[in-house]
């Protein structure tokens, strides 16, 4: 007797030192009775109804380890706490007949054909987890062969669905967004890739170094936003902007690429792969250009293009040259003709460093100047120092000055000889200038002729001057 009530003591102190308050002994006696059959989450939410007591299943679970009480839940009982917690609604007769329901008729139906039944016929609902997850194997059900084969028909069926709809979604998202084919076709001519997936559709993939985030960022302007194109972070700083795995891209991998998909899987991620202009892909990049020409030319320079600024004398020169990755020299002359052909520029092509690539060569002054007053409005929203450089003629010009310590100035453009150009001439004729000082003095003085223009001109002055005589 003494023990009995040294033991009620000890629980009686416990529930008072973790409650901090007064209790009755009808608490622990509960506790006692209810804990080895009752999940402690229900038995935390029974006590708070009836004694208004808030006690947790961390305090339940240290009480039971000091005084000994064990959990005694057989697999049934615990599928039929399962039924109750999730309907407390339901009556015990519902409950019972939804058990007896599961222990013989759930091993030939699928699990959504169960759901459903309990749903329907007994007013009872559980999550598609619980059932699979835990009341099947509590209670043992082990699905029938046409039970499975249903259920993978079912589970196919439903994938095919989702997937047609989310690639229709896709291509409704794209529709919205006309720009979006300009920057994905450009960006494909630059750094980006098509990446296949094994288990899937290819991907748009542009990978560029942390510096390069906020040119990543203007991109997303022109696409539709997540979920269907989203900047991933890499353990090493570096982002990539990565669309959905879509039908699209695998078509544009068709007309992009040599290799079959199959072949791409093989080959080092690392490499750049070999692209080509087939002619559906020439037929893309036309559209584009026609469309989007200094939309699609600021994406190519912004990508891998530079704006290389030159000194002589006291002119500085310009020239953009473009860094188109993976394409062959073959590609690259195509890449020029339909560029040329779509925005009235005129590029020259060389083969790059590396197993493939080609540089675009833009040259003259009225053609500079033209690019960058075209695609200024572009690549000035890009909040990154350096990208100034790829379309500010005159802070070219201001920051050679300032490098040289003497007053620059841009070439000009000419398309006549002017009085100065033709004093320079007669004066290098009555000094006896050979023609490619004659060159040189021009350039100096800011007029942008080419050496045979300039022989050209010397000839045909001294000609005139000669036969005056």
């Amino acid at each position: 007797m003494n023990s009995i009530s040294f033991t009620d003591q000890a629980k009686e102190l416990f529930w008072r030192k973790e409650l901090n308050c007064a209790v009755e002994p009808s608490l622990y006696k509960y506790i006692d009775r209810f804990y080895p059959v009752t999940w402690n989450k229900d038995l935390v939410n029974f006590i708070m109804l009836k004694f208004n007591l808030k006690v947790t299943a961390a305090q339940l679970r240290a009480y039971a380890q000091k005084f000994g009480l064990v959990k005694n839940i057989g697999p049934e009982q615990k599928a039929r706490m399962l039924l109750q917690r999730n309907n407390p609604d339901s009556d015990h007769k519902k409950i019972e007949e939804a058990l007896l329901f599961l222990k013989e008729q759930a091993k030939y139906l699928t699990n959504r054909q169960v759901l459903a039944v309990l749903s329907s016929d007994f007013g009872v609902n559980i999550t598609y987890n619980q059932l699979a997850g835990k009341i099947n194997r509590w209670l043992g059900i082990k699905k029938t062969a046409r039970a499975l084969a249903c259920g993978r028909e079912n589970t196919m069926s439903a994938l095919r669905k989702y997937y047609t709809e989310k690639h229709e979604d896709f291509s409704r998202a794209l529709s919205t967004h006309p720009e979006a084919l300009a920057v994905i076709i450009a960006s494909l001519l630059g750094d980006a890739e098509l990446c296949p997936v094994k288990r899937g559709y290819a991907v748009f993939r542009n990978h560029h170094c942390a510096n390069q985030l906020q040119w990543l960022k203007f991109k997303t302007n022109f696409l539709p936003p997540e979920p269907y194109f989203r900047l991933i972070k890499y353990s090493d700083g570096s982002f990539s902007l990565t669309s959905q795995s879509n039908p699209f891209f695998s078509e544009l991998q068709n007309h992009f690429y040599k290799q079959p998909s199959g072949e791409l899987l093989k080959l080092d991620p690392r490499k750049k792969r070999e692209k080509y202009l087939g002619p559906k892909a020439a037929e893309l990049v036309r559209d584009v250009f026609t469309s989007y020409p200094w939309l699609a030319l600021a994406v190519l320079i912004g990508d891998d293009g530079s704006l290389v600024a030159s000194t002589r004398g006291k002119t500085v020169t310009f020239e953009y040259v473009i860094y188109s990755q993976g394409l062959s020299e073959e590609t690259g002359f195509k890449l020029k003709q339909i560029i040329e052909q779509a925005t009235g520029l005129r590029l020259s092509t060389t083969r790059a460093s590396g197993e493939y690539g080609v540089r675009l060569t833009i040259s003259g002054i009225e053609q500079i100047q033209m690019i960058s007053e075209m695609i200024s409005p572009y690549l000035s929203q890009v909040e990154v120092d350096s990208f100034w450089k790829k379309y500010d003629l005159a802070r070219h010009v201001w920051e050679l000055s300032k490098k040289h310590n003497k007053e620059l100035v841009m070439s000009r453009i000419v398309n006549h000889w002017t009085e100065e150009e033709l004093k320079i001439i007669n004066d290098g004729i009555k000094n006896n200038w050979r023609p490619v000082e004659i060159h040189r003095r021009l350039l100096s003085a800011g007029f942008e002729r080419t050496y045979i223009a300039a022989y050209n001109k010397w000839k045909e002055e001294k000609l005139s001057r000669f036969l005056l005589t």
